[in-house]
């Protein structure tokens, strides 16, 4: 192996199991936080939709009609429920991985 090389399976691993735990469920609560309102305007291009054509093919433009038409709550409402299971799923993802 070369000088300038890089073993990534010697780099950490000095991590106790509650930082490891700590680690997933900060950045499952980050992820969820992120990725929540794009799966709210996907599940509503899905489900409100007359016959079989959605009402409009872009994601913006059915983001900007919701909030205009409802206001911005819309895209969080329920996030609670999910942030609620999201933690504790991605530490023990993370402690089962590492």
């Amino acid at each position: 192996m070369a000088d300038d090389e890089i073993d990534y399976e010697s780099l950490g691993g000095q991590q106790s199991m509650m930082v490891n735990a700590a680690a997933g469920a900060t950045a499952g609560y980050f992820e969820h936080i992120a990725v929540y309102p794009i799966d709210v305007i996907k599940t509503r291009m899905q489900s409100l939709r007359q016959g079989c054509a959605p009402a409009t093919q872009n994601p913006f433009t059915a983001m900007t009609s919701l909030v205009k038409s409802e206001g911005a709550r819309p895209l969080a409402r329920g996030s609670g429920a999910i942030a609620f299971g999201c933690g504790p799923a991605h530490a023990i993802q993370f402690l089962c991985y590492d």
